[in-house]
């Protein structure tokens, strides 16, 4: 009988102790919480808690989201977190996107962004918001000015977004626009016109080298002109002399 206690109090003393001891690995923060609430937080490494606390744990290294609409098409170590983003530009041609965003969670606050948002932050918080912020930037544009601009939109929509996420200690490394295509019939059109273009510019250098074998044919006409005027002088002169 005695035995059988010592061993139930052995067990139970080495799972408090096992409870008590947790490996927190490198790139990741501690999240304690106590008796279900969140109470504080810890750095990785070797950490020692109370038996009634518990730690999970939360990573904040890079973290590479993809909103595609083919998950296959994400660079790897991606996480797909949406679909490619649609917007409309200011005479409300549609735009649609593939993003790829990097972002890293501050390590100073991971405890308050996991107590007013939650673990599931990326989900909750990433695509609304990066919709948002991509709609606001778009609509400032017309339609044929989107593509060129394409990098200042970038560079703006990942400086909105960093002012947005850095509220829930949210750091942006990047907003990178990986495919950008307009409607069809949009995109049929500004093909057409290119197109267009492209013939009249044939049409434009077919004129002027026609043009120029013209000028080149009336300076060959002025030359013969000149040489039979030199040739009858020098005839005229020899006959006078004759």
């Amino acid at each position: 009988g005695w035995f059988a206690i010592g061993t139930v109090i052995f067990w139970i003393g080495l799972h408090t102790l096992l409870n008590t001891v947790h490996i927190v690995p490198a790139g990741n923060v501690g999240v304690i919480y106590t008796f279900g609430g969140i109470t504080g937080q810890t750095g990785d490494g070797l950490v020692i808690t109370a038996p009634w606390q518990s730690v999970k744990r939360a990573t904040v290294q890079v973290q590479t989201l993809c909103f595609m609409d083919d998950e296959k098409k994400c660079p790897a170590g991606a996480v797909q977190v949406g679909e490619g983003l649609d917007s409309f530009s200011k005479e409300t041609q549609n735009v649609f996107i593939d993003v790829v965003l990097r972002i890293r969670v501050s390590p100073n606050d991971v405890q308050g962004l996991y107590r007013n948002v939650g673990e599931s932050y990326v989900n909750k918080l990433i695509p609304g918001q990066v919709a948002q912020v991509f709609k606001d930037e778009t609509v400032n544009y017309t339609a044929v000015d989107i593509a060129p601009n394409r990098e200042v939109i970038r560079a703006n929509v990942e400086a909105a977004l960093e002012k947005e996420l850095s509220r829930f200690s949210i750091n942006v490394d990047a907003w990178l626009i990986e495919n950008m295509t307009f409607e069809k019939d949009f995109e049929d059109a500004i093909l057409q016109k290119q197109k267009a273009t492209q013939e009249a510019l044939k049409q434009t250098e077919l004129i002027k080298a026609s043009e120029a074998v013209a000028q080149q044919k009336i300076a060959e006409a002025h030359g013969n002109a000149e040489k039979l005027r030199i040739e009858a002088a020098g005839q005229a002169e020899a006959n006078r002399l004759l």
